[in-house]
């Protein structure tokens, strides 16, 4: 049996470099301690690393050092816990990837006067920075999942919905993908009566819109033909509320989704995928929580692409609304190693694509949308 092992780290405001050498079968502690350094926001990283692993049956120890830059005594703090704990008889490691200030200088000297491992993740790599054993550096597994991933950055994801497409809606929304230039307005006028029939899966459709065989009647037929949805003179009933979801844009998210799915077998770093991603903010610094929504969010080799669909016309400002929006979720969710992509069923401005360049978003819109998959595997292997 391996004997009881114990991981030292720094809390900081990058949870990833802490968390995935947490889940690594190398490197999983039975005790972790994590130091914490008196900057009030990193109370909540350090609450919310704790939340992630104990689940998982790792104990958790949190050292809260009131004075990082009085040296002598944290020097005197650590080389006290360091003892103790060797003491018992654990195996120590320290983990020094969010030693940015005096605590990680003093770590290191305490673990390297002992004897005692110490590394740093960078770019997802294992370096070793006391190396007793002469161990190789190495590639963290990609075995975090998105409940963990978002916990840990204080986020709670209340929804993850991991179904497929099914084969007859998947025919449908690749014909309405292909037809983009022709379908515009009429894509419109469906996004309308969905969004109408919201409360009790009912709309009235105008008589304007039923007259003759127009794209929009195509669509309809293709609502009809899978049964998604019954027209009765000029009242149009969803089948059910997935139903008007796929038409009111749904369609896009869940072949986008069922898209990264099949890249799955091509990209086994593909390690994992959801749409319909409700997620809260947890309460934090005496803020109440707030809720936001995300399309289709996947991991690719422990960094996250956040993706936003849009069936919708970007309207004057709102452009630079979504730009912003997923801009700002990808930068607390990963940084410079996290992407953000949209992908829209219109042509979008050249200034919003400018801008969204800005954030790490990408665009995939009008022109480039019948190259999907293509656009998406580029995506992938950007982040590898």
């Amino acid at each position: 049996m391996d004997s009881y092992t114990t991981q030292f780290l720094i809390v900081s405001e990058r949870p990833n470099p802490n968390l995935l050498p947490l889940i690594d079968s190398r490197l999983k502690p039975d005790e972790i301690i994590l130091l914490t350094p008196p900057d009030a926001h990193l109370n909540d990283y350090q609450q919310w690393l704790i939340n992630t692993c104990r689940p998982m049956g790792i104990h958790c120890t949190a050292v809260d050092l009131t004075e990082p830059w009085d040296i002598d005594a944290l020097r005197q703090s650590l080389e006290q816990l360091v003892d103790e704990r060797l003491a018992r008889g654990r195996n120590l490691t320290l983990n020094n990837s969010g030693g940015n200030n005096p605590v990680g200088i003093i770590a290191h000297e305490v673990f390297f006067y002992r004897n005692l491992p110490a590394f740093y993740v960078h770019d997802d790599w294992v370096r070793w920075l006391s190396n007793p054993e002469q161990k190789a550096a190495f590639n963290l597994q990609d075995k975090i999942k998105l409940p963990a991933f978002l916990q840990s950055h204080g986020l709670d994801a209340t929804g993850l919905n991991r179904h497929p497409i099914a084969s007859a809606q998947r025919t449908v929304a690749e014909r309405w993908l292909a037809r983009a230039d022709s379908y515009s307005k009429a894509m419109g006028a469906l996004n309308y009566y969905a969004s109408r029939a919201e409360s009790d899966l009912s709309a009235t459709v105008s008589d304007n819109h039923l007259r003759d065989q127009t794209p929009f009647t195509q669509m309809l037929d293709d609502l009809l033909e899978q049964k998604l949805a019954q027209l009765h003179g000029n009242q149009l009933h969803f089948a059910s509320e997935e139903a008007r979801f796929f038409a009111n844009g749904g369609w896009m998210e869940e072949l986008v989704f069922s898209e990264l799915l099949h890249l799955r077998s091509e990209f086994p770093q593909l390690q994992d995928v959801a749409r319909s991603v409700q997620i809260n903010w947890l309460e934090s610094r005496r803020q109440r929580p707030v809720r936001n929504e995300l399309d289709v969010l996947a991991l690719i080799d422990n960094r996250l692409l956040a993706i936003e669909c849009k069936t919708s016309r970007f309207e004057q400002g709102s452009g630079k609304k979504v730009v912003y929006k997923l801009g700002a979720m990808i930068k607390h969710l990963g940084g410079p190693s996290a992407r953000g992509l949209i992908v829209s069923f219109h042509p979008i401005k050249e200034i919003h694509c400018e801008r969204a360049e800005l954030f790490d978003v990408s665009v995939c819109e009008r022109r480039t949308l019948p190259n999907l998959t293509h656009f998406l595997r580029t995506q992938i292997r950007q982040m590898l």
